[in-house]
């Protein structure tokens, strides 16, 4: 065997692989005639490691006859410097492969993500403005696939990126990934409301104190649903208005509304103790003094006031004096009748408009609402600004030859009311009522009122109902001019019924037969409804009454130095775990730095930046 013959001997690795392994270790001095390597165990070996292998028998013969002698001089090295280099090659290899899968998932990255981006965006921008997202269908390409793949397609004739997105993948059907179904829109629906839901706790978590404020109303499915919403204020000094959860109900009693309240609460880490107020509209089941929500939230944590929605009050003044009175009730049926007599028919509605001062229907017949007064308010007035074009109109039907009788019939008895002088007297009465509760109404639903100037506009409003209770004579004079009529006083001649009088009844009072019509107006129209609204004007304010007088002095710049820092501890007693003993002297030096400032919100802005 020449010197610098490589002698090849078989190695299995970690693998399993078989591979040959050059050994160039072993140098002999001359050539010999060498037989095969022995079949021993050394083929079988796991190890890559020479120094591991087993040395058994045969290999020692082997060598002992073949090999005489070694050169010592032979180093390892380089047999080491093989291996070193053969892993490296592997580990080359290796990291090539990952390298290549790396890269081909972050282009699957990079694209997913620009698609989502544009999801994202989209379900963001119809949820924020609360539209559908479904349609009929989830074709693309369908004009009734909905808002969703509606605005998808928009974008994508504006932007390549998504286009070739949706012309790649649309209408894949189940299995395909395209991110464009209506259960990624859920799913994205549910995060965002889990994301919103916990930066709006968190808020209150850092704000600390909250008011409450729950309503229940059911929805298109007939599932009674209870929509939580709670007021706190901003480290900014921003007052806010937060809507939480929907929470569906089964029941409406007082202790089933407290207790899913109360669950609300826990689930989602607000301590019920830093409550300081809770808003309810006026039933029973949430105002009762004995079993009430707002009752039973007191013997929890007695510093929550309650304090009743001030628009939902004001609507129940009005109805309650609309119920009151049934020439009230006569009055609104007309008005709702005349607006669905000229709504029932294009055509009627074409005469309508045609007799109209307005072209543009600015004053056209409105519907009404039993909730919200201030669509009754755009009834009545427009019936006012159009009583005469409104009566030529039901005239011009009812002489018209195209409509039925029954419409004809319909419009002459319309016609026969609003010819009645008590309907106009009427009309130009709740105009004038209505128009100064709509202005009402709307201001004290404006975002960041407060408690001081609700009560400031139901003393005006009161104040008003109670001056114009001696003001019927100048409605009249109005009403005659308004509608060219007057009373129909009773024919002389026209016989009276008499009820029989039984024994132990006093004598029988004829007053109201003896009165004329407009005394029997003032005495069972008029005044039954002012009086009515003056009472439960009263009734609504006392509500309202104890915690202006509580807190009504941060705002008073009126009351003496000396009644500022008496009302100031009296506040600090009542809400001691909140105030310290120094607050009436730190608002005293407040209220001095800044005189000229007369509204909490004010104040609240004031402190924000100098904090």
């Amino acid at each position: 065997m020449p010197c610098g013959e490589k002698l090849v001997v078989r190695d299995t690795c970690r693998s399993g692989v078989q591979e040959e392994v050059p050994r160039q270790e072993f140098a002999v001095q001359e050539e010999i005639a060498r037989p095969e390597l022995p079949k021993c165990e050394i083929q079988q070996c796991r190890s890559s490691d020479p120094a591991e292998w087993e040395v058994n028998v045969d290999i020692l013969n082997y060598y002992a006859d073949h090999i005489p002698s070694q050169n010592l001089d032979a180093g390892f090295s380089k047999r080491g410097r093989q291996f070193g280099d053969k892993k490296r090659l592997q580990h080359q290899k290796h990291t090539r492969i990952e390298a290549e899968l790396e890269k081909v998932k972050q282009e699957a990255y990079r694209y997913w993500f620009k698609v989502l981006k544009r999801i994202v965006a989209v379900v963001r921008f119809l949820s924020e403005r609360g539209l559908a997202f479904r349609g009929d269908n989830e074709v693309v390409g369908s004009p009734n696939n909905g808002n969703f793949l509606g605005c998808l397609e928009l974008l994508a004739e504006f932007d390549p990126f998504l286009h070739d997105h949706v012309e790649k993948l649309k209408n894949p059907g189940k299995g395909h990934v395209s991110y464009l179904s209506s259960t990624v829109c859920e799913e994205f629906i549910g995060l965002m409301k889990m994301k919103v839901k916990e930066h709006i706790i968190t808020e209150i978590k850092d704000s600390k104190y909250y008011g409450v404020s729950i309503d229940s109303t059911p929805d298109i499915s007939h599932t009674d649903e209870l929509a939580v919403i709670l007021r706190y204020v901003l480290s900014d000094g921003m007052v806010v208005e937060r809507f939480v959860q929907f929470i569906p109900i089964e029941r409406h009693d007082g202790k089933y509304l407290f207790d899913t309240l109360t669950n609300f609460f826990q689930q989602n880490g607000i301590d019920i103790a830093w409550c300081r107020s809770q808003c309810y509209d006026n039933a029973s089941n949430m105002i009762g003094i004995y079993s009430g929500v707002q009752s039973r939230f007191k013997e929890v944590n007695n510093l929550a006031e309650w304090v009743p929605c001030a628009a939902h009050s004001l609507n129940l003044v009005g109805s309650v004096a609309v119920e009151n009175c049934t020439a009230a009730v006569n009055f609104f049926g007309v008005v709702q009748c005349i607006y669905n007599f000229f709504s029932a028919s294009p055509q009627r509605w074409s005469i309508l408009t045609e007799s109209l001062k307005n072209p543009i229907n600015a004053y056209a017949v409105h519907s009404m609402s039993e909730t919200r007064w201030s669509a009754r308010s755009d009834a009545v007035s427009a019936l006012f600004l159009n009583y005469s074009e409104i009566r030529q109109s039901l005239i011009n039907v009812a002489e018209f030859t195209g409509q039925p009788p029954s419409a004809a019939h319909e419009a002459k008895s319309l016609v026969k009311k609003l010819d009645a002088f008590e309907t106009a007297l009427i009309c130009i009465i709740w105009n004038d009522l209505l128009k100064k509760i709509n202005i009402v109404n709307k201001a004290i639903q404006e975002p960041g009122i407060e408690l001081g100037t609700v009560v400031k506009m139901y003393d005006s409003l009161l104040a008003y109902f109670s001056e114009i209770r001696d003001k019927f004579e100048s409605f009249e004079e109005t009403a005659k001019e308004f509608s060219k009529s007057d009373y129909k006083e009773e024919m002389q001649g026209e016989r009276k019924r008499m009820r029989k009088q039984f024994f132990g009844e006093g004598a029988r009072d004829d007053t109201v037969s003896t009165m004329t019509a407009s005394d029997r107006f003032r005495t069972q129209t008029f005044y039954p409804i002012v009086d009515k609204l003056i009472v439960q004007m009263g009734r609504r304010q006392e509500a309202y009454s104890v915690l202006c007088d509580r807190f009504g002095f941060l705002v008073d710049k009126s009351l003496s130095q000396d009644k500022v820092i008496l009302k100031a501890r009296n506040l600090v007693k009542t809400y001691s775990s909140d105030l310290e003993e120094c607050f009436a002297d730190e608002f005293l030096l407040f209220s001095n730095m800044y005189p000229e400032e007369k509204t909490v919100n004010g104040m609240l802005w004031i402190n924000n930046q100098f904090s």
